[in-house]
Formats: C-alpha cells, sequence, structure tokens
C-alpha cells in the first residue's frame, strides 16, 4: 500500500486544511481562529477506504487536533469487524473537540461500542493506568466546565501492553 495525501473522516469529500503558522503538529480540518491559510485536501471514510485494503490491524494512533471523533466514526464499522480489534492511542482534548463541533464524552462514548478496556497513558511514569469510559467522560465533562481550560491527555483503548 502506498501513502496517501488525505485525512481520514467520516464521510468521503473535500476539506481545507486549516495551517499553523508556529507548529506543523498543530493543523485542523476546521477553523477555529479565523486566520489560518487553508489549502484544499481529500477527505476519506476512514472504513470504506480501509476495509478492502487492510486486513488487519496491531496499532492505530490518532491525534488530529480535535477531529478525533470525525475519524473513529468512519472508522467504527472496520474496527468492529476486525477478527483482532487494534489497540488504538487517542489524543483527548475536550477544548479542541468542542472547537471542531463535537465533545470528549461524545468521543469516549463512540470509543465505549468497540467493547474494549481504557487506560490513560501516564507520560510521567511510563506507565499505563487503569480507567473506564465514566471515570474520562467526568474528566472530560470538567475540563470542557473550565473557560479556557487547553487540557488534555493520551489514552489508549484495548489491551495492556502487558496483556497482549
Amino acid at each position: 500500500m502506498c501513502a496517501v495525501q488525505a485525512a481520514l473522516a467520516d464521510s468521503d469529500g473535500q476539506g481545507m486544511l486549516f495551517l499553523s503558522d508556529n507548529n506543523l503538529g498543530d493543523h485542523q480540518v476546521f477553523d477555529a481562529t479565523g486566520t489560518r491559510r487553508s489549502p484544499p485536501i481529500t477527505m476519506l471514510n476512514g472504513s470504506e477506504f480501509l476495509g478492502s485494503r487492510v486486513t488487519s490491524v496491531d496499532l492505530l494512533k490518532i491525534d488530529t487536533q480535535g477531529s478525533e471523533h470525525t475519524v473513529i466514526t468512519g472508522l467504527l464499522p472496520y474496527l468492529k469487524q476486525l477478527d483482532q480489534p487494534p489497540q488504538i492511542i487517542v489524543e483527548l482534548t475536550p477544548l479542541s473537540l468542542r472547537q471542531a463541533g463535537t465533545s470528549g464524552r461524545t468521543l469516549i462514548e463512540s470509543l465505549t461500542t468497540l467493547g474494549q478496556p481504557f487506560w490513560i497513558i501516564d507520560h510521567i511514569e511510563h506507565a499505563l493506568a487503569a480507567s473506564d469510559a465514566e471515570a474520562l467522560a467526568i474528566w472530560c465533562d470538567n475540563v470542557d466546565g473550565c473557560a479556557g481550560d487547553e487540557g488534555f491527555m493520551n489514552i489508549l483503548v484495548g489491551q495492556g501492553i502487558d496483556a497482549r
């Protein structure tokens, strides 16, 4: 499979990539500030694109600056039909998710449909801390309840490293 210059989404179509001038890791497919340059991009439904091309996935990393729910929504049918579910690392940033038109709680609820355990990736202790969907959803609600809170964490959905 060759690299494809496109963004995963919940439907095929055209979009815009809103570029950050000072952080190459902060481009977005929505315009939170109204000041970013924005070239057109191709958007692909993840399940439709991967379904006929990829028969297994071990690890999936989703860090899309607020578009994580859109990516997961597009991937869910594909992920649910796999023989072995992949481990999924997701950046959970309630502010960015809200700016993109969804919420951290909604993302967690979607991930719950995979029936896999949740872990917080502790970057300080270099460990996984067991969690659950409700605790993560409450954390998202609390972060959303504080104006300007840019709190985030990375979570793992799936069996922990030692459990595989």
